[in-house]
C-alpha cells in the first residue's frame, strides 16, 4: 500500500491507521504474520487453476538464481508437512510477447521475516532455464494484508516504454478487508523495465479504490450499510507517443456517475512521478 500525499481520501485514512495500528500490535506481542487466504476468482473471472501455471524445472532455475529452498507451492497432499511442503505463495509465468522463446514470471515467497515477503519477477529464456533478468524487492505485509495463489497476475499488454527497452506489467491483489475499514484500496498495478540483467521498477499505482457509505457493517444483529462507492483506474500508453521516452495516461471511472479524471504521466528520472495524480485523484475521490 503507498502512502497518499495530504488530503488524501477517508478512505485511505482508515485503511492506513488502522493497518499501522494492527501490525504495531502484533510486532509488540511478537505475533506479526500475514494472513493467507484460499485460491479464490481473481478480477477477470478466471480461477487460478485457469492461470498460467509455472512448470517445475523452471521454478528450480528461479529458486537457484535466488538462493531459495523449497521454491514450490505446497501440494496440499497427504503426509506433507510446515517442513516439506513448498515455500511459495503465489506463483505465475506467461510467455513474454516482447521476444519470442522467453517467458516472465512472478512470486511471492513465504520466507523468515513476518512483516516481509521477497517479492520475486524473473525473465526467463532457453526454455525457461536460464534467469536473463531479475527483480527482488520486500513485500511489506501487517493486518490490512492477505496474501493468496491469486495475489500476482502478469499482464498481457507489450508495455514498450521506450525504444528497445520492453516492460513488463504486474497485478497485485494483497489487500485484507475488515468491517472496521471506511475503505480500501486494491490491485497495484506495477511496471518493470527491462534493463539489461535487471528488471527496474518505474511505476506502482493502485487501480482499485472503494469507500463505505456511514453505518455499522460488523455486527452481524444489524443490517450493515452496503452502500459504495467505487473507482477504477486503467493505465494505458497516451496515445500522442511518437519515438523517445513514452508518456502514460491514468483514467479513473468512478461507480456514482462523477466525470472521469484523466491525467498524463510524464516520465521523470528511473520512473513516472505521481504526486500529481495523487493530488488530483485525492481532490476528485473524496
Amino acid at each position: 500500500m503507498r502512502q497518499q500525499p495530504r488530503g488524501r481520501s477517508i478512505a485511505m485514512r482508515s485503511v492506513l491507521a488502522l493497518a499501522l495500528a494492527l501490525a504495531a500490535a502484533s510486532t509488540a506481542q511478537g505475533q506479526a504474520r500475514v494472513a493467507l487466504a484460499p485460491s479464490a476468482a481473481n478480477d477477470t473471472g478466471a480461477t487460478r487453476a485457469e492461470s498460467s501455471a509455472c512448470p517445475a524445472a523452471m521454478m528450480q532455475a528461479v529458486g537457484r538464481h535466488f538462493g531459495l529452498a523449497r521454491f514450490s507451492l505446497p501440494t496440499d497432499q497427504p503426509g506433507e508437512t510446515a517442513e516439506t511442503a513448498g515455500r511459495l505463495i503465489a506463483a505465475t509465468c506467461r510467455p513474454w510477447k516482447a521476444a519470442r522463446g522467453q517467458t516472465v514470471a512472478a512470486f511471492i515467497y513465504d520466507g523468515d521475516e513476518t512483516t516481509t515477503k521477497p517479492l520475486l519477477l524473473v525473465l526467463l529464456g532457453r526454455g525457461g532455464r536460464q534467469v536473463l533478468a531479475s527483480h527482488r524487492s520486500a513485500l511489506e505485509v501487517n493486518g490490512a494484508t492477505e496474501l493468496s495463489r491469486d495475489s500476482l497476475r502478469l499482464d498481457a499488454t507489450a508495455w514498450q516504454l521506450a525504444p528497445g527497452r520492453p516492460a513488463i506489467g504486474l497485478r497485485m491483489r494483497t489487500f485484507r478487508d475488515r468491517c472496521q475499514f471506511e475503505g480500501g484500496l486494491d490491485q497495484v498495478f506495477r511496471l518493470f523495465q527491462h534493463d539489461g540483467g535487471t528488471l527496474r521498477p518505474v511505476l506502482a499505482v493502485p487501480t482499485e479504490h472503494w469507500r463505505w457509505a456511514p453505518g455499522n457493517r460488523c455486527l452481524q444483529d444489524e443490517a450493515p450499510s452496503t452502500a459504495r462507492v467505487s473507482a477504477q483506474v486503467r493505465v494505458s500508453l497516451h496515445p500522442a507517443h511518437a519515438g523517445g521516452p513514452t508518456e502514460l495516461e491514468l483514467t479513473a471511472t468512478r461507480s456514482d456517475g462523477v466525470p472521469p479524471l484523466r491525467l498524463r504521466l510524464k516520465p521523470r528520472g528511473t520512473g513516472y512521478d505521481l504526486a500529481g495524480w495523487d493530488q488530483a485523484f485525492s481532490r476528485w475521490f473524496d
